[in-house]
């Protein structure tokens, strides 16, 4: 199964966030609002202010048992709080959109497996085990209030609204609050997108800082390897066999010069400033790069060759270990 990377996570809490009414968030027309679309969402829109308007009004002015009254007064305090960040969503879908534009086209061409893997799996297992919880939590409360209309015969309330009134027991007033504790149901869905979409963004934000690491970290050790490679061509030079070879009269192609100007460069020392008070050498400084096997072994009078693969193969080994 092909890594899920930013662009195909992000389009796909976009289509979540449009099957439940919030609208399009995706930074293209992926998810048209189609007039329909449109019509639906106005209309769900107005259902829930419509229940949350009855709630409010049954918090100040309902006559209910006291049970009742809290769940009254703490639903009508919990769901403005939730039909508030819904609207706020909405006013701010403009700038959402651009945002997801942004975090998707930022460094795609550097993503890492791994790290996209692991966004992967912190996206999906933290959203599905927010959406279990709060169904969990919203199906306690009607298997709870079931419990009471079988054994006490209680009116069926899950959420308090000032209509129907408490005492009414008639069929039209249980499909009513039956109704209403459906609406309820399906207003989490457009309040999950509002609560998801900032952990998400946050979610991506920090595995694009982790990506942009791992990518420094590859150039840091793609460097290692150079500057073992490069502490290695002088003695390559020198003992190339260039004194063996004949003199010519092209003196540019003439081996021997070559080397001695390499030779003579080489004689200028390189210092490199520890912190800006000590000198360090170009030879010190490769030898704390140096990883120690490779050290160790290249004390032995390793070959040339010998001493090439080692490096690459130490380097190499350095980057699969990285995390």
């Amino acid at each position: 199964m092909p890594v899920r990377d930013t662009r195909c996570l992000l389009r796909s809490f976009c289509k979540f966030v449009f099957y439940s009414g919030a609208g399009n968030f995706y930074y293209d027309e992926t998810y048209n609002e189609s007039i329909a679309y449109r019509l639906y969402t106005i209309a769900s829109y107005s259902v829930y202010v419509t229940m949350i308007l009855l709630e409010n009004i049954a918090a100040i002015f309902g006559n209910f048992p006291e049970v009742e009254k809290n769940s009254a007064v703490m639903f009508a305090a919990i769901h403005n709080i939730v039909l508030a960040k819904m609207f706020l969503l909405q006013y701010h879908k403009r700038s959402i959109k651009k945002l997801n534009f942004e975090i998707v086209a930022i460094m795609e061409n550097i993503n890492n497996e791994r790290v996209m893997k692991a966004q992967y799996t912190r996206v999906k297992y933290g959203i599905s085990f927010y959406a279990v919880s709060v169904y969990l939590a919203l199906g306690a409360y009607g298997i709870e209030s079931l419990r009471k209309v079988i054994s006490e015969g209680a009116p069926f309330y899950t959420v308090v609204t000032y209509l129907p009134q408490y005492d009414d027991t008639s069929t039209t007033a249980d499909i009513v609050r039956s109704f209403f504790y459906f609406t309820w149901l399906y207003m989490m869905l457009p309040m999950m997108s509002t609560d998801c979409m900032p952990i998400i963004h946050l979610i991506l934000l920090a595995h694009k800082f982790k990506t942009l690491c791992l990518y420094f970290e590859g150039l840091r050790t793609n460097l290692d390897k150079q500057i073992i490679l490069a502490s290695l061509l002088s003695n390559a030079m020198f003992y190339c066999g260039w004194h063996l070879h004949d003199a010519r009269k092209d003196t540019n192609n003439d081996i021997r010069k070559l080397v001695l100007i390499g030779c003579a460069q080489a004689q200028k020392p390189l210092i490199l400033k520890a912190f800006g008070v000590q000198d360090l050498s170009y030879a010190t400084f490769v030898s704390l790069r140096m990883p120690t096997d490779y050290k160790r072994k290249t004390d032995r009078g390793m070959a040339g060759r010998e001493i090439y693969d080692l490096a690459a193969e130490e380097v190499t080994l350095r980057q699969k270990n990285s995390p």
